[in-house]
């Protein structure tokens, strides 16, 4: 009774439904992501007969390990295989359990060793924070601004997904932007369906 309470669903691995996953070829050891960088606009009129100056880009890679993970129970009692047996198919489920979790929390780990740090009130430390200091509505758009001029790739449907805590939506509806829509719209209800 005690491994089904401690089971979760899936909308509690919110780390593993932010990543993207591929089919290695069978002994890859090594894989590299290319990205290409982007076109500026130029506004400057040409002169007379002389030809464009040439557009010039960069290619940047990230190249990492693949790794593997796995798990295996050993049994101290005979198990009969000509039937399926009823402590099998337990544990059968509780590997597939073990095996999410650990999905959700190496996704976790990844995710956040990677992360680019943003911090409330345009402060460039945590030591430079103060108790009063919130992430607002428009330092997350300079966060999106920021990663679109970096070419990161949205996950889903154009949008970036911020994965916060309770705590800090709840910090959101006192937000200055989000109080001003609420005086105009007398809802957020658009606000939050549009991002």
């Amino acid at each position: 009774l005690l491994l089904d309470t401690i089971q979760l669903g899936q909308e509690h691995y919110v780390h593993l439904a932010n990543t993207e996953s591929y089919t290695l070829p069978a002994g890859t050891k090594r894989l590299q992501k290319r990205r290409w960088g982007g076109l500026t606009a130029h506004t400057v009129s040409l002169p007379e007969g002389m030809p464009p100056a040439a557009d010039k880009t960069s290619m940047e890679s990230i190249s990492f390990t693949a790794t593997q993970f796995g798990r295996y129970m050993e049994f101290t009692d005979r198990v009969n295989l000509d039937q399926i047996d009823p402590i099998i198919a337990h544990y059968t489920k509780q590997l597939g359990d073990v095996m999410a979790r650990t999905l959700e929390r190496y996704a976790r780990e990844t995710l956040l060793s990677a992360a680019s740090k943003l911090f409330a009130a345009n402060r460039t430390s945590v030591g430079e924070m103060r108790l009063t200091d919130r992430l607002s509505i428009a330092d997350l758009r300079f966060a999106v601004l920021r990663m679109q001029r970096l070419l990161v790739k949205p996950l889903s449907n154009g949008f970036y997904n911020y994965i916060c805590s309770p705590e800090y939506l709840f910090d959101l509806l006192d937000d200055a932007l989000v109080v001003k829509y609420m005086e105009i719209n007398q809802t957020t209800k658009e606000l939050f369906n549009s991002g």
